[in-house]
């Protein structure tokens, strides 16, 4: 009997350990997938109540007021800084990852009405955009833009391997947008909301 009882109570001393070693285990898993999901968050673009960064600056308008983009990101963007008729704002989604809206403010000449022009910019890590554009055509690209009929968006991305951009920056009367090699080079371009075309270009080849 006393057997039995002590064979009873090993067998409840086993069974305790190995539950205690499971629950350790599972503990130590949920921590290690919550370090990662934060890391995650950090370096691989966090996202809004608009999504991610992209798009983001696809859904802000330039032409709204600084509430109604506090609205579209889901959180109240921060003074950043302020100079002479110029204030930037800034959302931050991560630590490596920001959209950030300049308002500019100028008076008409002669009157005492103003305009503001807002400027959205982006910043996020590398590591988020393709870097498989061919650059190849750029003397080709820079040629067909000194011609009348320019360059559109569409041509642009058929020229650089059927690649889309990735947007940088957008205000009330253009967009700017990247491409990148595997090899270090980018270019980028404006284009023209009106006529589509493609206004400045600059990279490095």
């Amino acid at each position: 009997m006393q057997k039995q009882r002590a064979n009873q109570r090993k067998l409840i001393m086993i069974v305790a350990i190995i539950l205690f070693v499971a629950l350790a285990i599972v503990a130590t898993v949920l921590i290690v997938n919550k370090a990662q999901n934060e890391q995650s968050g950090e370096t691989l673009g966090a996202t809004a109540k608009c999504g991610d960064v992209f798009q983001c600056i696809e859904k802000l308008d330039p032409e709204s007021s600084l509430e109604e983009m506090n609205r579209t990101v889901g959180s109240d963007a921060e003074l950043a800084s302020e100079k002479d008729n110029a204030k930037v704002y800034k959302w931050t989604l991560a630590d490596d990852t920001t959209i950030e809206a300049r308002f500019e403010t100028y008076e008409h000449e002669n009157s005492d009405n103003t305009r503001t022009f807002v400027t959205f910019s982006i910043e996020y890590p590398e590591n988020l955009v393709s870097h498989d554009a061919d650059l190849s055509r750029w003397p080709e690209i820079k040629e067909k833009m000194g011609e009348a009929d320019g360059v559109t968006y569409d041509q642009f991305v058929e020229m650089v391997g059927g690649i889309d951009g990735t947007i940088e920056e957008k205000s009330q009367g253009s967009k700017k947008f990247y491409w990148f090699d595997r090899n270090g080079g980018y270019l980028s371009a404006s284009f023209d909301n009106d006529s589509g075309k493609c206004t400045f270009a600059s990279g490095r080849v």
